[in-house]
């Protein structure tokens, strides 16, 4: 936390402020990740086209996606299931969309 309150220019009581702890903030950064990927498929899902554009629509707002949220897309790639957060995102993720 110490480095982040340095490169954001702010104390560390000032990001304490916000979220409670390290994993908190870690927590919410995965949930931007994939929140805006289910995004894509949800609205994949609730589309009328057919599947050659469902699967562009797939590509580019994954495209679209990993543009505008690479931090938290990066840091969703390295997550393994080692901490407690990781382990039910990564369990989260891996059934939540399970094949028909």
């Amino acid at each position: 936390m110490g480095i982040l309150a340095e490169k954001l220019g702010i104390s560390k009581t000032a990001i304490y402020h916000h979220v409670d702890s390290k994993e908190q903030l870690f927590e919410l950064a995965l949930d931007i990740a994939l929140g805006s990927l289910e995004t894509v498929l949800t609205r994949i899902e609730n589309s009328h086209g057919g599947p050659q554009e469902k699967l562009e629509y797939a590509i580019r707002g994954s495209i679209q996606v990993v543009c505008y949220k690479l931090q938290f897309v990066t840091l969703l790639l390295r997550v393994r299931g080692n901490t407690d957060i990781e382990h039910g995102r990564v369990a989260t993720t891996s059934t939540a969309r399970s094949p028909q």
